[in-house]
């Protein structure tokens, strides 16, 4: 045999493919992460309360900011008619709060 050898392993586009994996993944990280640092409870109060105030027709004033459990970073209480509370995670999603509304 003559020529180049034969090399096992992975060819040019096999790792061009899996750094452009590692790249986006990264850069995915850095955003989720710098959204967590950057994430204030009283932007997070304020976004549920209009929430709140746009479906329900109440008034931001009914809603109060309280420390969730676990995966519930934040709660946000909202105690007009009809009652509700959110649950908020540390990156600003809902998530279910495991609570009675009437606390």
């Amino acid at each position: 045999m003559t020529g180049r050898p034969k090399v096992r392993g992975l060819n040019g586009w096999a790792l061009l493919s899996l750094g452009a994996v590692i790249v986006t993944a990264a850069v995915m990280g850095f955003v989720v992460g710098l959204r967590a640092i950057t994430l204030d409870e009283s932007e997070v109060l304020m976004s549920y309360a209009e929430r709140y105030a746009e479906e329900t027709g109440g008034s931001i004033g009914d809603c109060v900011g309280l420390p969730g459990d676990g995966d519930v970073w934040m709660r946000v209480a909202c105690l007009g008619d009809p009652p509700r509370v959110y649950g908020i995670s540390r990156f600003g999603f809902e998530v279910d709060p495991g609570v009675d509304p009437t606390l």
